[in-house]
């Protein structure tokens, strides 16, 4: 079973006093690389990466959400996601200023010069020291 199952047209709905941005760029990118990207842009310099499931074929899906009603089963495989570590890395080296974190990658998939990879436990000290 692989992500692809439940590809298609999705429409959701707005109503008049919503407020909508419409963005330049980027366009047509997964929601996290949208994110770090539309932070980055707004001059942060210290971004935590939680949550990226890059996975690959040849192993069990890595997803919080995976066996829970309208998603994946627990038993599903990866995926190919060449295309989201493509988008990461273009944003760690378009904002090469900024220090990226990237908390319990299952996988150092990526290697940047201005991105680190830490544990959870590290990610927790981190905070209680904010």
């Amino acid at each position: 079973m692989k992500m692809e199952k439940d590809v298609g047209v999705w429409i959701t709905y707005v109503d008049e006093e919503d407020s909508i941005n419409t963005i330049d760029f980027p366009v047509g990118w997964s929601a996290g690389n949208t994110a770090m990207h539309l932070a980055c842009q707004q001059g942060a310099t210290e971004i935590y990466i939680l949550g990226f499931d890059l996975s690959s074929y040849d192993e069990p899906l890595n997803n919080v959400y995976k066996g829970t009603d309208n998603y994946l089963s627990s038993d599903a495989r990866g995926f190919n996601s060449v295309n989201w570590q493509n988008q990461m890395q273009t944003v760690f080296r378009e904002f090469k200023d900024v220090q990226f974190s990237w908390v319990d990658a299952t996988k150092e998939f990526v290697q940047e010069n201005n991105l680190s990879y830490l544990t959870k436990a590290e990610f927790c000290d981190t905070l209680v020291k904010l």
